[in-house]
């Protein structure tokens, strides 16, 4: 059975363009943000980015209903700021330190090694 996302919504309610993204996981963000506030909206394009992922166009529009415009606008400022001016104490909290002895980051520097050894050896043997 195929669902329409448009079956949620009843005819007469005016659905408009609120905001554009280019990131898919941006756009799924704000969205499941609004619905866990009751706020239905759904995505069009979603899928478009995909193709050419560092293309920079914002293709992935996000449609709300009209009456609900004031509570997406106040939603998405505290959202917004949220994002953008982390508290002070959250900041440091989980603020990586830049040579934190983490398993991943020796693992690269470790990789690194190895692939520089074997491109010098590799280097040394063909004469150029």
């Amino acid at each position: 059975m195929e669902t329409n996302i448009l079956d949620q919504f009843d005819e007469d309610v005016e659905m408009v363009l609120f905001r554009y993204f280019a990131l898919d996981t941006q756009a799924q963000f704000y969205a499941v943000s609004l619905r866990n506030q009751d706020i239905p909206c759904f995505l069009s394009n979603k899928y478009a980015p995909n193709m050419l992922p560092l293309g920079g166009s914002s293709n992935i529009a996000l449609y709300v209903r009209k009456q609900d415009i004031e509570r997406v606008v106040d939603l998405f400022a505290a959202l917004d700021e949220e994002l953008h001016h982390p508290d002070e104490e959250e900041e440091h909290s989980t603020k990586q330190m830049p040579f934190s002895s983490s398993p991943s980051r020796w693992l690269t520097i470790l990789l690194s090694v190895i692939l520089f050894i074997i491109f010098y050896f590799f280097l040394s043997r063909v004469n150029l």
